[in-house]
């Protein structure tokens, strides 16, 4: 399977692998550190027992479950959450719906997607996970970096004199891999969302003005940088919006009953997937 964001590891990009089904200690041990509240951690056993092979853009076939173990924590999460899904459909292979409840942006009315029985007749309005398109970065034409300008520029301030030590017109950030999520988790837990995943672009942050930045840096100003940024939701949606162009397409177009009205709404895959996040 292509992933939809190559993992890259020492300059090395690995741009497919192979999945197999669960076990049953693989879910039990997916389930077991999930349940504990550590929602990123659980994908890494996950993806560790469900990735046989990872295979470099040059043909390079890595089986070696110790190196799958490594290229695994530097895949963008983008990539591992649709191999987690992907994982979950061989082992729900009989069936793939989705349920859900939307509310029409208009007037409010629901949709429900579900599967019932009318009269003997079996009725299925859910949606479908293999429906959804899977879009793919390409790393001949596309950066794995996100270059952000900032609307207004964010001051870090010297608290002991108040003066301005660095002035933060622009960075560079990285499509988040799941080391940088589960960094991110470890650091802020997981129960704040908005600060969970400001933490995580703050772990993914590799320039500042143009300069590259080490973990002292990120620890010091990175939530303070990311915090104060006036126009949010522009700059933060640069950021959100490039990382959500890639994996798995969760919009599905909905069409009320009601007022004829027609919108793309987001499909909650967390019904499939148990325990996963909307994250970014």
């Amino acid at each position: 399977m292509r992933l939809p964001v190559p993992a890259r590891v020492k300059d090395v990009l690995y741009t497919e692998c192979e999945l197999t089904s669960p076990t049953v200690n693989v879910i039990a041990e997916t389930r077991r550190v999930s349940d504990s509240g550590n929602y990123f951690s659980s994908l890494r056993p996950f993806c560790n027992g469900c990735i046989t092979q990872f295979r470099t853009a040059d043909g390079r076939v890595i089986t070696d479950p110790v190196a799958i173990k490594a290229i695994v924590m530097q895949t963008p999460y983008k990539s591992i959450e649709t191999l987690s899904i992907q994982a979950i459909l061989l082992h729900y292979s009989e069936d793939d719906g989705v349920e859900g409840v939307y509310h029409c942006p208009r007037c409010g009315a629901e949709i429900i997607c579900e599967i019932r029985e009318e009269d003997g007749v079996k009725i299925d309005t859910r949606d479908h996970i293999r429906d959804l398109p899977i879009n793919y970065l390409d790393p001949e034409t596309e950066s794995m970096d996100i270059h952000l300008v900032l609307t207004e520029p964010v001051q870090i301030i010297d608290k002991k004199d108040n003066s301005v030590i660095m002035e933060v017109n622009d960075m560079d950030v990285q499509i988040p891999t799941l080391e940088n999520c589960i960094a991110a988790e470890g650091r802020v837990g997981a129960r704040d969302f908005v600060k969970l995943q400001i933490a995580i672009y703050v772990e993914a942050l590799k320039k500042v003005n143009g300069e590259a930045v080490d973990n002292k840096f990120r620890s010091s100003f990175g939530m303070h940088i990311f915090g104060n940024m006036n126009a949010v939701k522009r700059d933060l949606g640069v950021l959100a919006d490039n990382i959500n162009r890639y994996g798995i397409d969760r919009g599905v177009q909905k069409e009320c009953r009601m007022c004829g009205k027609v919108w793309k709404a987001t499909l909650n895959t967390s019904n499939f997937f148990d325990g996963a996040p909307l994250m970014f």
